[in-house]
């Protein structure tokens, strides 16, 4: 890993992050409510958000 991606995060790694993202949002369309999928899909979400830098995570939500 170099210098870059430990500053932004490796290609993989955010190539995850937006992938589990849009399945999130697949799951969350199609089911309205919580349900497997919609867990599933949001602890992918987690997982891949972990292999990030720290100041990466949760990035959307930020002002």
């Amino acid at each position: 890993m170099g210098l870059f991606d430990s500053l932004i995060g490796s290609s993989e790694d955010r190539a995850e992050y937006r992938e589990a993202k849009a399945d999130l949002e697949e799951a969350s369309r199609r089911d309205r409510d919580q349900s497997d999928a919609t867990v599933a899909a949001n602890d992918r979400v987690v997982a891949a958000e972990r292999s990030l830098p720290r100041w990466r995570q949760y990035r959307e939500y930020r002002g």
